[in-house]
């Protein structure tokens, strides 16, 4: 790899640390609890840490806040009546998470300290459901290497685990912290997966990549998003990633981004709700769900996700705001049926994300016409 090429994946891997010190960032506001972020802060200065962490500018923060909203929900949703229904191996479902970065969604799974609480399928609200879970995450050697070891601190806090013990929803199988450059052959990776690490295809299975795409080369892209297609019988991606629109905004971000994301790159070969939606049309995805986060936090982020975080802060740029969020994207696609069916409803109440008619576009609508 050329110096070039290293400097290159040294900042790709550097937002891994933007993210979780947005996170942060917000859980000090209050915005919502995450016990297991502060084992992946690398500053052993905790007065340095505040600091830099207050410097945060609160729109980035309510955004984070958005972010892990959408994306827990879809997650939880795994334990909706919805899905219960659609599935026909109950006990068994698999989740992997494509350029994992530090994030803590298996911790927050686990010890249901998700933003969005799981609860029971059954009759009695009390009594929460059992689901096997085979939890997979992927990203680079140096990013999974340093995982690892923050994995040791927390399973080895007995303190930590006393306050968050493992929750009754849900009985971790597996946890598969897992090396591979995305860039690399899917083919591979899947291979890799079902021979290394006991992937199943034909288990219900949920993909999730926050900010991925956008870094990808188009054409490891659709290599990768035609593989998941047919990776499983019954599957969903759940995608987060920016957009550029076709406006000044979007020229600014592809500026800021600098040479990580030229003119071969996912984020700028496909740069409004429509052309991703295409994308995944073309690569195998049967049914689509797509939003601007602006539309995604007023129904999948709820009313209470909502309150707390007016309370937390108010925003006086709200123009600022909404621009911003109309340039990122909540996704999610499934092969058709199944579990498709379920995460891609938007039949009112019967959505598990809250999706309501007349505020996103689905496979039926590339024309750009809402539904």
């Amino acid at each position: 790899m050329s110096s070039n090429g290293k400097r290159d994946d040294s900042i790709i891997k550097s937002t891994a640390d933007e993210a979780l010190s947005s996170k942060l960032s917000a859980t000090s506001k209050g915005y919502y609890s995450d016990p297991y972020l502060s084992y992946f802060a690398v500053d052993a200065d905790s007065s340095n840490r505040s600091n830099k962490y207050n410097t945060v500018h609160p729109i980035i923060r309510k955004g984070s806040h958005a972010r892990v909203c959408c994306m827990d929900r879809v997650i939880a949703a795994l334990h909706s009546n919805h899905f219960e229904n659609a599935v026909k191996n109950k006990e068994h479902v698999q989740v992997v998470v494509l350029g994992a970065g530090k994030d803590t969604s298996y911790f927050r799974y686990r010890s249901n300290t998700l933003t969005t609480q799981i609860k029971s399928s059954d009759a009695s609200e009390n009594e929460q459901s059992v689901r096997n879970v085979s939890w997979y995450e992927i990203d680079h050697f140096s990013i999974i290497n340093f995982k690892k070891s923050r994995v040791r601190m927390i399973e080895s806090d007995r303190m930590l685990q006393k306050r968050h013990p493992s929750a009754n929803h849900v009985n971790i199988l597996k946890h598969y912290l897992i090396e591979f450059d995305l860039r690399s052959s899917a083919v591979d990776l899947m291979k890799l997966l079902e021979e290394r690490y006991e992937f199943k295809r034909e288990l219900p299975t949920l993909f999730v990549m926050e900010c991925v795409q956008m870094y990808l080369p188009e054409l490891s892209s659709h290599s990768l998003l035609r593989t998941l297609a047919d990776a499983c019988r019954d599957s969903v991606i759940a995608i987060y990633d920016p957009i550029l629109l076709h406006d000044p905004f979007g020229k600014v971000m592809q500026r800021n981004l600098g040479r990580l994301c030229n003119e071969e790159s996912s984020l700028v070969q496909n740069k409004t709700l429509e052309d991703c939606m295409t994308k995944l049309k073309c690569c195998g995805f049967q049914r689509i769900l797509a939003c601007d986060m602006k539309s995604a936090y007023g129904m999948v982020v709820t009313a209470d996700q909502r309150l707390r975080s007016n309370r937390c802060e108010m925003l006086d740029e709200y123009e600022e705001w909404n621009l911003i969020m109309s340039h990122y994207a909540f996704i999610v696609a499934g092969t058709g049926g199944g579990i498709s069916d379920v995460f891609c409803s938007v039949r009112g109440e019967s959505s598990p994300l809250g999706v309501k008619e007349g505020h996103c576009l689905t496979e039926e609508h590339l024309d750009m016409t809402l539904i």
